[in-house]
């Protein structure tokens, strides 16, 4: 749905084992591989993937400078996962870095085209080692702050996908309300999609939601999404199910701007 481009600068902020950022290199390579060259397995996860339409240039970029992850997991564990996870999809040299990106020391600003994350949902930040620049935020939040930092560190028009708890849509704080006025009238709020609790189960039950947004901008229409399976059951053991609204959800979002689509969908609905 973020759609990233083989010039782009593409960050995770908390990136674990880099997941997202795999993912974005794996997709760009898959639009840059002829269709005719690729077959898609039971679970439509692509195979014969070349990237051979990229130019040296684009190849070149995305090995060198593409991709930044961060992470802060005492020992390094991630750190050390993370990186072995990129090389092992094909980014020689992995720029993954052992850094808490809401403190002093993380000092980027505007040097990112996208930023896909999956921040740590509940967590309190030491207030004395938060970053000067979060302290507007007046919060110490970890899903908040981060909401700040992506803010901070993409460059006008850039693209966030960020998964959120649902407390971050519906709290009441003044932090709360405060980030939610930023993402509305001062960028782009394109679109939320709210999952259900037990999507991340056996690890967690929180519920969730994706914001996606663009810095800079005002918003005026919020495309939402409220989906109700995601092709697995919601329980423990998270089973292959026949309900999956992602299809759907890929579908809507790719012609959110057609409005004989829109006709046809409400008149289906």
């Amino acid at each position: 749905m973020i759609d990233p481009k083989p010039n782009e600068k593409i960050g995770d902020l908390a990136a674990g084992t880099g997941g997202f950022l795999v993912n974005a290199y794996q997709y760009i390579l898959e639009q840059k591989t002829p269709s005719e060259h690729l077959s898609y397995d039971t679970d439509n996860w692509p195979h014969h993937v070349t990237g051979e339409l990229l130019t040296e240039e684009e190849r070149q970029f995305l090995q060198k400078e593409a991709f930044r992850g961060y992470d802060n997991d005492s020992g390094m564990t991630m750190l050390r996962i993370g990186s072995m996870n990129l090389i092992l999809h094909g980014i020689e040299q992995p720029r993954f870095y052992y850094t808490d990106t809401l403190s002093k020391e993380f000092n980027e600003a505007k040097d990112y085209d996208v930023i896909l994350m999956n921040p740590p949902f509940k967590g309190a930040v030491d207030p004395n080692d938060i970053n000067p620049t979060l302290s507007t935020a007046n919060t110490t939040k970890s899903e908040l702050l981060f909401l700040h930092i992506i803010l901070r560190v993409l460059d006008s028009g850039g693209r966030s996908a960020v998964i959120i708890p649902d407390g971050v849509l519906f709290g009441s704080s003044k932090a709360h309300i405060n980030i939610r006025k930023k993402l509305i009238n001062e960028n782009k709020l394109d679109g939320i999609i709210c999952m259900p609790s037990g999507v991340f189960k056996p690890y967690a039950g929180v519920s969730t939601a994706i914001l996606f947004f663009t810095r800079g901008g005002t918003t005026d229409k919020i495309w939402f999404y409220d989906m109700e399976h995601d092709g697995l059951s919601l329980d423990d053991k998270r089973q292959p199910i026949a309900e999956n609204d992602i299809p759907d959800i890929l579908a809507c979002w790719r012609k959110r701007h057609d409005p004989t689509f829109q006709t046809e969908r409400e008149q289906r609905l």
